[in-house]
């Protein structure tokens, strides 16, 4: 039996909806070889991926493939590439399980995964105590996802301690750590009461997480479409008007799912089998029969009716604890449109507004005042083995594109002049 390159490692709960990601765990894999994940990725994936980009990033530095790699953990090439040579390198058969590859036929990209990484500080500090092995679940990277399928509290993007999005994989990324200020993420001081969230909200979730639990590497038998038909044929008299009325779609939208032009996003595939009262899966597989809930004029007639008083504690206590939360990820939590907020509460909304932008700022701030260190750093070490810090020089070592923004290139003169060049 031959060695596998890498250790194999076992990916953390296949087959539950508390299933790995793969940028995970290549992290741990990291982790476990006692290397750098910056470190793994260039000098053992980097060569054989074939990507010219990510040899100069691994060459000159700069973070803009970890910037965007959330595709690792998506159902796109960069995913496939990844599951293929990780299970190249480990000697593995079952890492398509810590991605979304097996949907590749099924969900379209729009609207799929967050472009950072978001956790939940009590799963971090949960698996710390007991002693538990340190991961990012798969489920935390869906745009739809903003509570803990197990916690039921409201997931964290943003580090409490340096202020800035994490990515989801980096140079130094450590598990359960900020790959920014390599700060511990979790606490215990994350505690929210579950009735504070809309129940139809964690229904999503969990009809998420139960997708992620089936252990099928593929779906392409079970498309949209044929469902869409399927459903439309036996329990809408053939009626696409009827169908679209009744799942609360727009007309022209649901026309374009059952003619096949274009796929329904996961929101509207959530959206459906929570109207038909069956899960996601049955709905692909078209395994359950569907008797309706409501007539097509009672639903037709039905106005969805908010606790407010639900709603208004829950915007206060954002404000009171002043956390960066943007309304659209406040109505996501509740299960409201983001309008109804904005017009029934306008003041709250405004003092949410405000403590977001202010910490977006505090963050591009603090990223600027990271970028002109590094900035001095690369001129001091290029004047110090008496090469110019030219724009070529300097993004050899910062990487393509550093001196682009305004302020960065005003320090850069400055540098030069400083040094009389």
């Amino acid at each position: 039996m031959d060695r596998s390159t890498l250790y194999n490692i076992e990916p953390i709960g296949i087959g539950t909806p508390f299933v790995e990601s793969l940028t995970s765990y290549i992290i741990r894999l990291s982790e476990a070889h006692c290397v750098l994940t910056g470190s793994l990725i260039s000098k053992v994936y980097t060569p054989l991926l074939g990507k010219e980009y990510l040899s100069k990033i691994s060459s000159r530095g700069g973070d803009g493939f970890y910037d965007s790699a959330i595709g690792i953990n998506g159902l796109g090439k960069l995913a496939g590439e990844f599951i293929e040579l990780t299970e190249k390198f480990t000697g593995r058969t079952d890492l398509s399980f810590t991605t979304l590859k097996a949907f590749s036929e099924i969900f379209p990209n729009r609207g799929l995964l967050k472009k950072t990484k978001s956790w939940c500080p009590l799963c971090y500090e949960e698996d710390r105590v007991k002693g538990m092995i340190i991961y990012d679940q798969l489920i935390w990277n869906f745009q739809l996802v903003g509570t803990c399928l197990k916690h039921k509290s409201p997931l964290k993007n943003i580090c409490v301690h340096c202020g800035q999005f994490v990515s989801v994989i980096n140079r130094k990324s450590v598990p359960g750590t900020c790959s920014k200020c390599g700060q511990w993420l979790g606490t215990i001081n994350n505690l929210i009461h579950p009735e504070s969230y809309k129940d139809e909200s964690h229904k999503d979730v969990s009809l998420i997480g139960e997708l992620l639990a089936e252990k099928k590497n593929t779906f392409s038998n079970e498309s949209p479409k044929e469902s869409i038909h399927f459903y439309v044929s036996s329990n809408f008299d053939d009626s696409a008007i009827k169908a679209a009325r009744y799942l609360k779609v727009p007309k022209s939208t649901f026309t374009s799912w059952m003619t096949g032009k274009s796929n329904p996003s996961i929101k509207y595939l959530l959206q459906i089998s929570k109207m038909l009262g069956i899960s996601l899966i049955e709905f692909l597989e078209r395994s359950k029969d569907v008797r309706l809930i409501h007539s097509e004029e009672e639903l037709f007639n039905q106005r969805e009716r908010y606790d407010h008083f639900e709603i208004r504690n829950i915007l206060h206590k954002a404000i009171i604890e002043k956390e960066p939360v943007s309304i659209s990820e406040l109505a996501r939590r509740i299960g409201c449109d983001r309008k109804l907020l904005s017009k029934k509460y306008k003041d709250e909304c405004e003092q949410i507004k405000a403590n977001y932008s202010y910490h977006a700022q505090k963050n591009r701030q603090q990223n600027e005042e990271l970028k002109l260190l590094k900035l001095e750093q690369a001129v001091k070490s290029l004047f110090s083995q008496a090469i110019y810090p030219s724009r070529r020089q300097v993004e050899r070592i910062l990487g393509n594109g550093f001196l682009k923004e305004k302020a960065v290139q005003e320090k850069w003169n400055n540098l030069k002049r400083s040094y009389q060049i």
